[in-house]
């Protein structure tokens, strides 16, 4: 069997780290192992190909992901989330439209999207889609430097997918902190809204946060409720985290 059949690795790309959920599977399927590594970065490393390039290479060569099979989640302020109302139910036509229109961005940046039919819509009405951007240019740089590193890249996805399969029931907003960023996810019965970043919880959040005395790294807001609690985690993700005693960030990739 070759290292690459079982052995995976799901790769999140962050503003100031990058989170590895290394997995070890046997020959039959079965999980081994799971173990979460956490990679410091500057805070501009996305920005520039020749720091993504670096780092990505350093995560590959540090925690030997070499032969690995890759699975990447993509997040921050370069991640265009948009609803789209269109005149079609296919998605060849959909996409065609939106390269067409130049529907995504200001026209300056070329990127790499893909687009998901959200409802069936009252008759005579556009058809909503929502659609996931990336500047083209960063994924080509990842997928280079990750198949430099003899590394299979599976999937590309994004953070607002993975917290809906991470948080799949009830109406509300998901908030992951992390030191110098938070990412803000409204969903509605694990289907993602909307999806931005800031740097400060809601004050009612803060609160909450303070009256249970320590920082949490993920919140959610019920609608329904108009209370604040931890994420209602999946029950799969649960389980998966007490059985290898992973740590928070790992629940996303988890997730995934």
């Amino acid at each position: 069997m070759s290292i690459g059949q079982g052995h995976r690795a799901r790769i999140w790309l962050s503003q100031r780290h990058i989170y590895v959920l290394k997995t070890e599977t046997s020959w039959y399927g079965g999980v081994r192992s799971r173990q979460l590594c956490i990679y410091d970065c500057p805070a501009d490393w996305l920005t520039w190909p020749e720091k993504i390039r670096k780092y990505l290479g350093d995560i590959i060569s540090v925690y030997g992901l070499q032969g690995y099979t890759v699975y990447l989640l993509l997040s921050g302020p370069s991640l265009l989330w948009k609803e789209l109302k269109l005149a079609t139910k296919r998605k060849e036509e959909a996409r065609s439209m939106v390269v067409w229109d130049e529907a995504i961005g200001d026209g300056s940046t070329a990127y790499a999207f893909d687009l998901a039919r959200t409802a069936e819509p009252p008759e005579g009405a556009l058809y909503s889609w929502m659609s996931a951007a990336y500047p083209y240019d960063m994924v080509a740089d990842m997928i280079q430097t990750l198949r430099s590193g003899n590394c299979c890249v599976k999937r590309i996805d994004v953070l607002p997918a993975a917290a809906g399969r991470l948080c799949p029931s009830g109406t509300g907003t998901l908030y992951l902190c992390e030191p110098v960023l938070i990412h803000v996810i409204r969903l509605k019965s694990g289907f993602p809204l909307s999806y931005a970043c800031t740097s400060a919880l809601p004050e009612d959040g803060l609160l909450w946060q303070e009256e249970q005395g320590q920082m949490c790294c993920g919140l959610w807001y019920d609608e329904a409720c108009e209370t604040w609690s931890l994420p209602p985690v999946s029950e799969p993700v649960k389980q998966d985290m007490d059985r290898w005693e992973l740590v928070y960030p790992a629940a996303v990739l988890a997730a995934y």
